[in-house]
């Protein structure tokens, strides 16, 4: 399970990029990408490169390996807050480091979990709605990938389990 540690408030995990997944980034969106300083710096200044947000770091850097730019939340409602800690009495914000990329026009794409139990199901797609709700507040694209979560709960295990492809086509649709 991943747990954001205690006092360090609500933050996403921007892991270090090293530089094959740099290459394959540049590769993927036909872009030069330095191999040094700060990726997540150097990505603020490119609005026109997409981002997906999933949770646990695993998955977002298997999405790294693969040439997405991905970031990873402790879970589906770990972009956002309210005020105070109930969804649903104080409008939401989003977190500081899902504001460094939501700038107008960027495209985001989330790819969380794909849940078996339906009151799992139920709360995530809350969660999804509200957090890409905000999103489009700031002006992005958003969307959802979504895909058989017998292949695979998670965007790793989809493609460790079906191969980069599945994750293509999840993509894709």
């Amino acid at each position: 399970k991943y747990e954001n540690p205690i006092g360090n408030g609500s933050r996403a995990y921007l892991p270090p990029v090293n530089q094959f997944a740099r290459n394959a980034i540049a590769q993927r969106y036909g872009v030069e990408v330095p191999s040094d300083g700060s990726f997540w710096d150097w990505l603020e200044t490119h609005p026109e490169l997409e981002v997906f947000f999933t949770e646990g770091g695993k998955k977002a850097l298997s999405l790294l390996s693969q040439g997405f730019i991905a970031i990873s939340l402790y879970g589906v409602n770990g972009g956002y807050r309210t005020k105070d800690g109930q969804d649903n009495t104080v409008p939401a914000y989003l977190i500081r480091d899902v504001l460094r990329v939501a700038v107008p026009g960027r495209r985001i794409v989330l790819a969380f979990d794909q849940d078996a139990k339906e009151k799992t199901r139920i709360k995530v797609s809350k969660a999804l709605f509200k957090f890409s709700r905000l999103l489009e507040h700031c002006r992005c694209w958003v969307r959802v990938a979504i895909w058989d979560g017998k292949y695979g709960k998670g965007v790793d295990d989809l493609i460790a389990k079906m191969g980069i492809d599945a994750w293509e086509v999840a993509y894709a649709k």
